[in-house]
């Protein structure tokens, strides 16, 4: 999946919310390297009577509509050089998706791509949680067993639970290939 949708989806957000409650300075949060540290704030705001939990539920499938509106279910999306890839791979792996993208909106992609049968194991966060891999790749862990690779976008937390637990860590392509023939 190219990540088109996910680029603007926070803009998107941050828009919506500084329009809605008639507050500009909101939408230059999305400019910011750290912009998902101003999510509880924002939402603060927009729902101060309610908690954490439902907050988090409400600005999680906000964001994902906002994925889905911008195209994660158009095929024209998919990355078929790393989806043919992938699938030579099954021949002799098992394929796992360790994502914080939410079940509902993952099936909705695979399915779009016509990848539903791509990944072995798929491990999502729940929409009550808030954007944290780590807590998913946990989980997939306990449930499955832990991967000798992790491909996926250099998040400094992702990069360091895969050190700390001598997960191989690949970003790009080429550093999957490269390290897949030698094992």
């Amino acid at each position: 999946m190219k990540n088109d949708p996910w680029e603007k989806a926070h803009k998107v957000w941050f828009e919506h919310y500084a329009k809605k409650l008639n507050k500009p300075e909101i939408a230059k949060y999305a400019k910011k390297e750290n912009w998902f540290n101003f999510v509880d704030e924002v939402m603060e705001i927009a729902e101060p009577k309610l908690d954490e939990t439902l907050r988090t539920i409400i600005a999680r499938e906000k964001y994902f509509k906002i994925i889905c509106d911008l195209g994660c279910d158009n095929p024209n999306f998919k990355n078929k050089e790393i989806v043919e890839y992938l699938y030579s791979l099954k021949e002799k792996f098992s394929l796992g998706l360790i994502t914080t993208t939410p079940q509902i909106t993952i099936n909705k992609i695979l399915s779009a791509l016509k990848i539903e049968n791509l990944f072995d194991y798929v491990e999502c966060s729940r929409i009550e949680e808030k954007d944290d891999k780590v807590i998913v790749f946990k989980r997939f862990i306990e449930k499955n067993e832990k991967p000798i690779l992790y491909f996926g976008g250099e998040r400094k937390e992702i990069i360091n639970f895969c050190k700390e637990n001598n997960i191989d860590f690949v970003s790009s392509i080429n550093k999957l290939k490269e390290t897949i023939s030698s094992l």
